[in-house]
C-alpha cells in the first residue's frame, strides 16, 4: 500500500482511527503495571492442562461414546459423560445425534456458567469393517474460572491493578463511543423506525459539529446512503403504485369479461395430456390414428388427463348447476359423449402442435338434459407465458338456434309436402269416386228389392234368389262391402290430406285454453280405443295450469283435435312398455311474453334422434302397418303453424319420455 492509498484509507476510516487511538492511549497508561512474566507462564500452564484434558477425551472417550450412541445405550452414555465431566475444569458436556440432515441434542451434563470458557467439538464416528460413519458430535466446554482463581491467589495485586485499569478504560471508551457513535446511531435508528411511504421524502440529519472533522467520515457516508435509499424507495414506491393501479384495472376488466361473457368459458389444464403425447412422440410414433386403433381405450384415458381449473358464471347457467366446484368435478362426465369427436380433435391438434380448433356436438347438462353446443378450443394462449399448458375453452349454446333451424326445415318440408298432398288428393279423388260409385251400383243392380232388376232377370230366365245365394256363398257381397269400406277410409284419408294442405276456414273464437284441455282429456277418457286397448283410465294426468292466462283466438275443434292426438300418442307409447314408473302425462300451461305455452309431457319410452326429426312428416308412423295413417301429428303441426300462426316442437330421448311444446300467439295476426 503506497502513501496515497494509506492517506485515502485513513480518510475513509477516520472515525475508526480516532476511536482506536483513544483506546490505545487510555490502555497504555494502565498497562505499564501489567501482568509480569510469571503470571503469563502460570496462565499458560493451566490452559495447557485443560488442553491435555481435551486430548484425553479425544483419545479415550470418543470411541466408547460412538459405540454407545450407535446402540443407543442411554445409561452407558450417562456413565461415560460423567467420566468426562469429572476431568479438571470441565464444565459442560453436550451430546448430539445426527438424524437425517439435522442434529438433535440427546444428552447434556453440567451447566454453562458465566465466565470465559474453552470449547472443543469432536465427531463421533462408528467404525464398521473398513468404513466410518459419523453418527453425532460431542461438545466439551471447560471453564477458566479456576485458572483465574489460582492466578488471583498469586498475584492479587496485579489483578486488582488490571481491574482498576480495565474499569477506567471501559468507562472512558463508553464515554467516547457514546459521544462519537451511540447518540448518532440512536438518531439513525429512530429515523429508520419512522420510515413509511408518507415519510420517504424526509431526509436524515445528524447533529454533529462540522469543525471537528476536515473530511466526511463513515457516519456521513451512512447518512448519505440512507437518504439516497429513501429517494430510490420513494421513486420505486410511486412506480409500484402506478403499476398496481394499472394491474387492478386490467384484472377488473379481465374478470368482468370472463365472468359476464355471454359465452361459457372454461380454463383447462392440459399439462398431463401434453406430457403423455410427448412421451408417445419420443417413442418414434408417427401416426396417432394407428395408435388409437391398436389401443381402443387410450382416447378415454386422455379424457381423464384433462382437468378443469375454473369456469365463468355463464357456464353455471348453461350446464344447470349453481356450484363451480360441482361443475368442475363433472367436466369429464359432461364431455364423455364427445370422446370420439372433440377429444379426438384435441389429441390430433396437440399432436400436430395446433393452437386452435372448433367443432360442434350434442352434449348434456349436469342434470342430463341434451344440449347442442359449439366449441372453440384455444389450446395454447399467447398471453399465458407463465403457464403454456393452460388452455381456454369457449362454449356457445346452439340449442335454441338448432331448434329454430329444425323448425324452419320442418316448415319448408311441410309446405312442400302440403302441396304434394293437395295434388295427390285431387288426383286420387276421381278414381276413388268411380270405385265407390261402382261398388254402390253393383249392390243396387244385384238387389232383389228393385223392380228393374227383377224384370231384367225374368227376361233372362235368371232367378234373383239363386243369384243372391250364389253371391253370398262365394263371398262376393262381402268383397263389395270391403271395397266400399276401404273406399270410405281412403276418402277420409284424402279429406285429411286436403285439410293438411289448406288453411282452415273455420271461425276463430276466444277461449280459455285450460278449458279446451279439459274437454280434450274428457274426450280421451271416453274414446273407445283408448279405454279398451290402451287403458287410458290407468294413466295419471297431472295438471299444472297457469292461473293468470289470457284467452286466445283459436278454432276450438281444431285445437281439441291437436290435444287429443297428443294424448292418444302418449297413451299408445305406454302400451307394452314395462317400467318401474307408473304411466304419467303432465300438462302444463303458462304465459310467455306474447305467447301462450302448452307443454304436454309423458314418461314413456321416448324417441331416438332420427324419429324425433321425422315425427311431424306426413305418413311417417312408428306403429305397425294398418294401425296408423301417419297423419295425426303432421295435421296437428299444420293446424298450429299454418292455421294459428304458432309453433310446435318436440324434445325427446330414449328412456326419457317425450315433451311437446305448443306456442300460440296471444293476439291473432
Amino acid at each position: 500500500m503506497n502513501e496515497n492509498e494509506l492517506i485515502r484509507y485513513r480518510q475513509n476510516n477516520a472515525l475508526s482511527y480516532r476511536l482506536l487511538f483513544l483506546i490505545l492511549l487510555c490502555s497504555s497508561v494502565f498497562t505499564l503495571f501489567g501482568t509480569a512474566f510469571q503470571l503469563y507462564m502460570d496462565y499458560r500452564k493451566d490452559v495447557q492442562s485443560i488442553e491435555n484434558a481435551f486430548i484425553q477425551i479425544r483419545d479415550s472417550f470418543l470411541q466408547p461414546l460412538a459405540v454407545s450412541l450407535w446402540n443407543f445405550d442411554r445409561e452407558q452414555l450417562k456413565i461415560q459423560s460423567k467420566g468426562m465431566i469429572t476431568l479438571p475444569d470441565m464444565q459442560h458436556i453436550q451430546l448430539k445425534e445426527i438424524r437425517g440432515d439435522r442434529e438433535v441434542v440427546i444428552l447434556e451434563m453440567g451447566e454453562l456458567q458465566a465466565g470465559e470458557t474453552l470449547t472443543r467439538e469432536f465427531k463421533l464416528e462408528y467404525r464398521k469393517d473398513a468404513t466410518s460413519i459419523q453418527i453425532g458430535t460431542v461438545r466439551v466446554t471447560a471453564s477458566l474460572s479456576n485458572v483465574y482463581q489460582r492466578i488471583r491467589a498469586k498475584v492479587l495485586l496485579v489483578l486488582a491493578t488490571q481491574a482498576v485499569k480495565t474499569f477506567f478504560v471501559s468507562i472512558f471508551i463508553l464515554l467516547i463511543f457514546q459521544f462519537l457513535i451511540m447518540k448518532h446511531l440512536n438518531t439513525i435508528a429512530l429515523h429508520m423506525k419512522e420510515i413509511r411511504p408518507g415519510r420517504l421524502k424526509t431526509p436524515l440529519r445528524l447533529k454533529r459539529r462540522a469543525y471537528l472533522r476536515k473530511e466526511p467520515d463513515l457516519l456521513d457516508g451512512v447518512v448519505s446512503s440512507i437518504n439516497g435509499m429513501q429517494t430510490r424507495l420513494f421513486n420505486d414506491y410511486e412506480a409500484r403504485e402506478a403499476a398496481e393501479r394499472a394491474l387492478r384495472i386490467s384484472q377488473g376488466k379481465y374478470r368482468r369479461l370472463f365472468e359476464f361473457s355471454p359465452v361459457s368459458i372454461w380454463q383447462l389444464d392440459l399439462s398431463r395430456i401434453k406430457s403423455k403425447l410427448e412421451n408417445l412422440k419420443q417413442t418414434g410414433l408417427k401416426n396417432l390414428d394407428d395408435y388409437f386403433v391398436d389401443h381402443p381405450g387410450y382416447l378415454d384415458h386422455l379424457l381423464s388427463l384433462v382437468s378443469a381449473i375454473n369456469v365463468n358464471g355463464t357456464s353455471l347457467g348453461l350446464f344447470e348447476t349453481e356450484s363451480r366446484q360441482h361443475l368442475i368435478r363433472e367436466f369429464p362426465e359432461i364431455f364423455r359423449d364427445a370422446l370420439n369427436t372433440v377429444y379426438y380433435q384435441l389429441a390430433q391438434a396437440l399432436w400436430q402442435d395446433k393452437d386452435y380448433f372448433e367443432t360442434d356436438f350434442q352434449g348434456k347438462t349436469v342434470t342430463g338434459r341434451p344440449i347442442y353446443i359449439f366449441l372453440q378450443w384455444y389450446i395454447s394462449s399467447a398471453y399465458e407465458q407463465d403457464n403454456p399448458s393452460e388452455s381456454i375453452l369457449a362454449i356457445t349454446d346452439m340449442t335454441e338456434r338448432r331448434k329454430i333451424e329444425d323448425i324452419l326445415i320442418q316448415s319448408e318440408k311441410m309446405a312442400s309436402l302440403g302441396g304434394l298432398a293437395a295434388g295427390m288428393a285431387h288426383e286420387l279423388n276421381n278414381p276413388l269416386g268411380i270405385m265407390l260409385q261402382a261398388s254402390q251400383n253393383i249392390e243396387r243392380r244385384t238387389s232383389p228389392d228393385l223392380r228393374r232388376n227383377l224384370e231384367t232377370a225374368a227376361d233372362l230366365n235368371l232367378g234373383m234368389a239363386q243369384l243372391q245365394e250364389y253371391m253370398e256363398r262365394r263371398g262376393i257381397l262381402r268383397y263389395i262391402e270391403e271395397i266400399r269400406d276401404s273406399g270410405i277410409r281412403a276418402a277420409r284419408i284424402i279429406k285429411n290430406m286436403l285439410h293438411f294442405s289448406r288453411n282452415s276456414e273455420s271461425n276463430f273464437t276466444r277461449v280459455d285454453i285450460n278449458q279446451v284441455l279439459e274437454k280434450s282429456i274428457e274426450l280421451a277418457n271416453n274414446d273407445y280405443d283408448l279405454k279398451k286397448k290402451y287403458d287410458f283410465k290407468n294413466i295419471r294426468i297431472v295438471r299444472r295450469y297457469g292461473s293468470d292466462l289470457v284467452k286466445v283466438d283459436v278454432v276450438e275443434t281444431e285445437i281439441e283435435q291437436v290435444f287429443l292426438n297428443l294424448l292418444k300418442n302418449a297413451a299408445q307409447s305406454f302400451h307394452g312398455q314395462k317400467t318401474a314408473e307408473s304411466p304419467e302425462i303432465i300438462i302444463k300451461t303458462s304465459k310467455e311474453e306474447r305467447e301462450l305455452l302448452i307443454e304436454i309431457r309423458d314418461n314413456g319410452p321416448g324417441m331416438d334422434e332420427e324419429t324425433r326429426k321425422r315425427v311431424f312428416e306426413p305418413f311417417f308412423s312408428t306403429k305397425p302397418v294398418g294401425q296408423g295413417t301417419g297423419l295425426g301429428l303432421s295435421i296437428s303441426y299444420m293446424i298450429i303453424t299454418n292455421n294459428h300462426g304458432g309453433t310446435m316442437s318436440v324434445d325427446s330421448a330414449p328412456g326419457l319420455g317425450s315433451r311437446f311444446l305448443i306456442r300460440l300467439p296471444v293476439q291473432k295476426t
